[in-house]
């Protein structure tokens, strides 16, 4: 046999003849196929645009501080349910807060003086307003009491210490040459001493009329400059009398005890001229507190007796105003230390700690809202023109196999998103009714009911051969199947076809099952 089948003639010839056979027997099996026909039917189609998507929550937010700082304070973890509002952490803000209560404290201040200029004044405020002006008045004339005394004691201080104290160092003390007794050094010294001797003993004879005339004019202001510049005078002339004694050294007659109680009787009389003039500086100091305390004690008066004037309103309105408007931006500003929650939900991260610094709109909170749950899906730029708001949509989830969900395309994105060269838009479902099966993230097929016709003809689509030509179906007639052409319309998910031409009702058409290409 083998040798047999090596002969290439004869090889040939063998396989020719079981290919052959091999064709018959098909050939005969095919004829004795049972072939399967359909009725063409009327009934209602409804088509569907098919799309994957995704589950995400319809408000989903995350969430940073609107200004940089250090954080203080942290009110919330991952996994926490939040209410809207929910302080969930703060930056350092003491200086802030502070500012905002002495904001607060203002405002109250500013109303209160509007409710009383709006209200008027009432007589026991009046009463008490004229009570204060009385006081105020006795006040400025007990510090004009003691200024006056204080005036006059500088005299007397003066006096004392340059004709008891002072004039045991010269020769001729009051005369128009006054001359030092000891010995000075310094020439320019020694001149100065006995000039400033002879200046102030003119300056003590004139000292208490022009003090008197001043105060019985009123001029009180000038009365206080005139005597601190004769105090002033002669408290510079002590200074330079120290000077000469402090540099002496013992001689005949001048013993070392009798410089000590020079240098004792200088001492002395510069301190008793130091303390006068701080006595008059404070005694003037506060008679003019008082005066001013008086004055406005008085104008508060005039205004409180003569009513409010309707100016005065409109400007402490103003003053609220600004007020309110001062407070409104410190709160401002303390609110962008503190991170809440816009909506009420899941919170899905966070990523600060206290301590941390944080700059201005650094995501730190994300949160997952409660309201309610969404798809987005992309569709293709061949399918958008169908799909319509409100358009129902029959939802399927990968994680619930066999349950069915409801729903309707809620947005349409009238931009278009190109990826890869590739035209979709971008819509969104709504879930018609709550599930709590429902969670962000899940894989969603859709089903989005485009167009929905009542009793049209139709057939299975897997009677319908469709080519690079077009349509067609093998319909039955008599004993004889012919392949005819026809129209097809719209498809539904289960497969049924409408048919706008070429059949007619009851008409048979043979089951094909399949798509060839001729």
């Amino acid at each position: 046999m083998k040798k047999f089948l090596t002969k290439p003639l004869i090889l040939t010839a063998v396989v020719a003849l079981i290919f052959g056979a091999g064709i018959g027997v098909f050939a005969k099996t095919r004829s004795k196929q049972t072939l399967q026909f359909v009725h063409v039917t009327r009934m209602d189609i409804i088509e569907t645009v098919s799309l994957t998507g995704r589950v995400q929550a319809k408000d989903s937010v995350n969430l940073g501080f609107e200004k940089s700082g250090s954080v203080s304070s942290i009110f919330a973890a991952v996994g926490d349910r939040v209410e809207m509002g929910k302080l969930l952490a703060v930056l350092l803000n003491a200086d802030i807060r502070s500012s905002v209560l002495e904001g607060q404290a203002n405002l109250e201040a500013e109303k209160s003086k509007l409710s009383a200029l709006e209200r008027g004044s009432r007589p026991e405020q009046i009463e008490l307003e004229k009570l204060k002006v009385a006081n105020a008045r006795q006040n400025l004339a007990d510090a004009l009491m003691n200024l006056t005394a204080a005036l006059d004691s500088s005299y007397t201080v003066v006096d004392d210490v340059t004709h008891n104290k002072i004039d045991q160092f010269f020769s001729n003390p009051r005369g128009t040459n006054p001359s030092v007794i000891f010995s000075v050094a310094d020439s320019q010294l020694k001149t100065d001493i006995e000039s400033g001797r002879f200046t102030l003993e003119r300056t003590m004879e004139v000292w208490p009329k022009k003090i008197r005339d001043s105060l019985v004019t009123g001029d009180n202001e000038g009365a206080i400059a005139e005597v601190l510049r004769n105090v002033t005078a002669s408290r510079d002339f002590l200074g330079s009398v120290s000077k000469a004694i402090n540099s002496l050294l013992p001689s005949s007659p001048i013993t070392q005890t009798v410089i000590d109680g020079w240098k004792a009787d200088v001492s002395t009389s510069r301190s008793s001229v130091n303390s006068s003039l701080s006595s008059i500086t404070s005694y003037a100091e506060k008679w003019r507190t008082a005066r001013s305390n008086l004055a406005l004690e008085e104008q508060q008066f005039s205004l409180m007796n003569a009513g409010s004037d309707p100016e005065d309103i409109a400007i402490q309105k103003a003053h609220v105003a600004g007020a309110e408007a001062t407070l409104q931006k410190l709160e401002s500003e303390l609110r962008k230390t503190e991170l809440r929650a816009p909506i009420a939900g899941l919170v899905s991260f966070k990523d600060l700690k206290v301590g941390e610094t944080v700059t201005a709109n650094q995501k730190v909170f994300g949160i997952i809202g409660d309201s309610a749950y969404e798809i987005e899906a992309s569709v293709p730029e061949t399918d958008i023109g169908r799909v319509t708001l409100r358009t129902p949509v029959v939802i399927t989830l990968d994680a619930f196999p066999g349950a069915f969900f409801q729903g309707v395309v809620s947005e349409i994105d009238p931009a278009e998103t190109i990826v890869d060269g590739v035209v979709s838009y971008k819509i969104k479902i709504a879930f018609t009714k709550p599930d709590e099966r429902i969670k962000s993230g899940l894989t969603a097929n859709l089903d989005i009911e485009t167009r929905a016709l009542k009793g049209v003809l139709s057939i299975p689509q897997i009677a319908i051969i469709e080519t690079d030509e077009g349509a067609s179906v093998k319909k039955k007639e008599r004993s004889a199947v012919k392949e005819i052409k026809v129209t097809l319309g719209i498809r539904d998910r289960e497969g049924n076809v409408e048919i706008l031409s070429g059949l007619a009702l009851n008409d048979e058409v043979e089951i094909v099952g399949l798509k060839t290409s001729k």
